[in-house]
């Protein structure tokens, strides 16, 4: 009926009006900073979930400006890194992306995928448990961008995905490689060395 629409319309403002106030309450800032500051490191550690990195994503996509975020220690988990995607791949200034410590784990590969074809010149995912299969699929999209990615900074440390970590000799550019506490081991280091 009408009467319920409108009631459904009325609670699916509701929820946006919740939302926006629960990530106002928690980053401390009106959300147009998120549509108009070029340094957007005041989300780290905010306690931000992927619902909250859903509604960033909506409002960083109208900052054609952004450089750099730092969404590191939140822990929003898989279900942030496809908001993380898309204000990657809408972003054409943005040249880096801190998502270290947000238990990303085997969707990492999607962020190293839109790094690859982006604008990004660093991008840190230290401390996310990606494991070897991801840390692989992260290297080949990486690798794999025609004309290299652009990428020069890349910080993994403290994932354990071991000796897969030495196939990062294949992603050309990066002048930065960071694998503290990965259990790359020998063999893992002396594919590095090689490159």
């Amino acid at each position: 009926s009408a009467r319920s629409i409108h009631s459904m319309r009325r609670g699916r403002r509701f929820c946006s009006t919740a939302a926006t106030s629960r990530l106002v309450s928690k980053i401390g800032r009106p959300t147009s900073a998120l549509s108009t500051e070029r340094s957007l490191d005041f989300l780290r550690a905010k306690g931000l979930d992927a619902e909250d990195l859903l509604l960033v994503s909506t409002l960083v996509k109208t900052n054609a400006g952004v450089e750099s975020i730092d969404v590191s220690g939140n822990g929003f988990g898989a279900g942030g890194a496809e908001s993380l995607v898309a204000i990657v791949r809408s972003s054409p200034q943005l040249s880096k992306l801190d998502a270290s410590q947000n238990n990303l784990r085997a969707s990492a590969a999607l962020l190293a995928e839109a790094a690859a074809h982006g604008s990004l010149r660093s991008l840190a995912m230290s401390a996310n448990a990606i494991g070897a299969s991801a840390c692989t699929a992260s290297v080949e999209a990486l690798a794999a961008a025609a004309g290299g990615s652009g990428l020069a900074e890349l910080n993994l440390s403290h994932n354990a995905f071991g000796r897969a970590g030495g196939g990062l000799a294949a992603v050309p550019g990066l002048s930065s490689l960071r694998l503290a506490s990965c259990a790359v081991g020998a063999a893992g280091t002396t594919e590095l060395a090689a490159a």
